[in-house]
């Protein structure tokens, strides 16, 4: 389908929150499963240049095709729906805003977090970047890169966010571009005329994406995730009351673990590293009782059979497949590994015996309420809301016994 735009300054560039259009609908194809409705007013921004594309609803009088995404093809501006109009006409087309607006967000945080990292480290080239109405991320390439100088250049776009600096963009030749403006590299060799997007003060960017008009709109940036190597770093972020909302969230729940666990607010390091310290400990002594218990194995004689239950407080289900590959079981052997807890986790391990190892637990299972599957020699499940682990084991035991002597 040959789609000619009426292209002029997109109109995302002028203003950004404008949401509703009246468009001229050029034909509908399919592509891959999906439907492309063309566009021929370029209103709604594609997805490019690491940024997803716009969503919203288009209306045929009293029909109305959702889209989830657009894109640039051939020249053409598509929307990405399941279901488009049967024929080509004039439609409403009402954009997703609040997407739009977290879309807006987190690329002019990514626009000021990329400046002040570059203030601080002084070489930082981007790498791949993703901007969407969930989240941002950015890539920085560079071997000067700390946790300490993330969270410095968080704290510099917090500050600019709270002074409320108009964003600005003009329009140039790319010749007139000077070493002010941050552009990635080529691009001045691929364009003619090229798009700065500027916050007053502090930031030229070479940019055709879709921005706030002002940096109070941002409300907040938040490094969410992270991963540094010697050469580069990948940071996870979000704005706006997404990241306000999960702020808030994180101190609750750290008030609300003061009540069961005493310790102030500004000690939250060190109940970490503490906690760390147990967990370190706590995992060591596993490995020692699953050498211990794999060592010299203790096993019941029922009938020719050797049986033997084990209650491994803490032990997953990775660490019971560890016993029992570490475990040597020679001749008719039924091993029953239990894990205590409000959520109970079994396994129950055979060998050589005339029935698969569901025949041994299945039914004490399921009349205590538990859940699992498995076949040949592996039976595994799980028990929730259990009052008296001691009580469940010795019950399930005491089935698979039964079962054993039958």
């Amino acid at each position: 389908m040959a789609v000619f735009l009426k292209m002029t300054e997109p109109v995302y560039w002028t203003d950004p929150k404008k949401s509703t259009f009246e468009v001229t609908i050029a034909g509908v194809e399919s592509v891959d499963g999906r439907v492309h409705i063309a566009v021929l007013e370029d209103v709604v921004r594609p997805a490019s240049g690491g940024q997803a594309g716009d969503r919203g609803e288009v209306s045929i009088g009293s029909e109305k095709f959702t889209f989830s995404g657009c894109v640039r093809d051939r020249g053409s501006l598509f929307l990405v729906a399941e279901k488009g109009p049967s024929e080509a006409g004039r439609a409403t087309l009402t954009l997703d805003i609040e997407w739009r607006t977290a879309m807006m967000r987190n690329h002019t945080g990514e626009h000021l977090f990329a400046k002040a990292l570059t203030d601080l480290l002084g070489d930082v080239t981007l790498g791949r970047i993703w901007i969407d109405g969930n989240h941002g991320s950015v890539e920085v390439l560079s071997s000067n890169v700390t946790l300490d100088a993330l969270f410095n250049a968080e704290r510099t776009v917090n500050e600019i966010i709270a002074r409320c600096l108009p964003v600005n963009s003009r329009v140039v030749k790319a010749s007139e571009i000077d070493k002010e403006v941050r552009a990635r590299e080529g691009v001045t060799s691929k364009h003619d005329r090229l798009r700065i997007v500027e916050v007053e003060g502090f930031d030229k960017s070479a940019c055709s994406g879709i921005h706030v008009t002002n940096t109070e709109e941002i409300l907040v940036f938040k490094i969410i995730d992270y991963g540094i190597e010697s050469d580069r770093a990948h940071v996870e972020f979000i704005t706006g009351s997404r990241a306000v909302q999960q702020l808030s969230d994180i101190y609750n729940e750290v008030l609300r673990r003061k009540t069961t666990y005493p310790f102030q607010v500004e000690q939250i390091g060190a109940v970490l590293d503490k906690s760390k310290e147990i967990r370190e400990g706590f995992e060591a002594m596993r490995d020692k009782l699953l050498e211990t218990l794999t060592r010299n194995p203790a096993y019941d004689t029922i009938g020719g059979v050797r049986f033997r239950a084990e209650i491994l407080p803490g032990f997953d289900t990775h660490l019971m497949k560890r016993f029992v590959k570490e475990s040597k079981m020679k001749g008719p052997t039924v091993l029953l590994l239990f894990s205590p807890g409000d959520k109970c986790q079994v396994m129950l391990r055979t060998n050589e015996m005339p029935e698969e190892a569901r025949y041994y637990i299945e039914d004490g299972m399921r009349a205590h309420g538990g859940v699992g599957g498995g076949r040949g020699e592996v039976f595994t499940c799980g028990f929730t809301g259990v009052e008296d682990p001691q009580v469940l084991f010795e019950n399930l035991k005491t089935h698979i016994v039964n079962k054993i002597s039958a």
